[in-house]
């Protein structure tokens, strides 16, 4: 079974960072929402009609219809380095008969490379209406949650087991301070980089980080907000259509 995700939190997350917007009679898009957990939260108002959920696991669209059969699931088989190795690497993204409102994208773009993440957000961005709003999560590789005293990288490495790069941390710290943006990828940290191919990626371990200030070098009008419960490790960057 392809891969399906135990998160469900999204609601919340998104609508914190979205400053509590109104959700009834929106029309969202959840590129990569898995089997569609966002509507289910008790919270949740979005309604299950104007819902569309596209994501490369096949498994999550089927189970995701089965549970919410109002809404929208469609298989995107594209690839990724960690989801759907064997998808089609210049598959673009299907068409829709109307603009949506909101787009959101959970832990989507920490898994995809920077050259794919920058395409995927023009053309997710045409896709919004006139007063539509986007919103993805990252992950700032320096970031460390109140609650632990492990920055994200550290805690990626440690939580993954890629203890072949603990002296990189304890060796070189300066390097470290210093990064802007990198890959961890089959146990391998690439600084500036994210080829999967030379990095050895398999489809159960890659992982793109960057820092906030980095990020706003590649999109400028995005607003930057900070990690929020549940999701305490991820940023958030959204834009709004001008």
């Amino acid at each position: 079974m392809s891969f399906i995700t135990q998160n469900s939190g999204q609601f919340p997350y998104f609508n914190l960072q979205l400053r509590e917007p109104v959700w009834q009679g929106k029309r969202v898009l959840d590129f990569g929402g898995n089997i569609g957990n966002v509507l289910h939260h008790p919270t949740s108002t979005i309604e299950h009609d104007k819902y569309w959920c596209l994501d490369v696991s096949r498994d999550a669209i089927e189970m995701g219809s089965k549970g919410a059969p109002k809404a929208h699931f469609v298989f995107y088989d594209r690839y990724n380095p960690e989801y759907n190795p064997l998808g089609k690497k210049t598959l673009p993204l299907p068409t829709f008969q109307a603009a949506f409102d909101f787009i959101l994208a959970l832990s989507v773009f920490t898994h995809t490379p920077k050259v794919e993440m920058i395409d995927f957000v023009s053309q997710l961005r045409r896709l919004l209406n006139s007063s539509g709003r986007m919103a993805f999560t990252f992950l700032d590789p320096h970031y460390t949650p109140a609650d632990s005293q492990l920055c994200n990288l550290k805690y990626y490495c440690e939580q993954r087991l890629d203890q072949r790069l603990m002296p990189f941390f304890l060796d070189d710290p300066k390097q470290l301070q210093d990064l802007t943006w990198c890959t961890l990828a089959a146990g391998t940290l690439m600084i500036n980089s994210d080829d999967p191919v030379a990095a050895g990626a398999s489809e159960t371990d890659y992982l793109v980080f960057y820092t906030p200030d980095y990020l706003t070098t590649i999109f400028p009008d995005a607003e930057i907000r900070h990690p929020v419960a549940p999701f305490a490790r991820q940023h958030c960057c959204i834009f709004t259509h001008a």
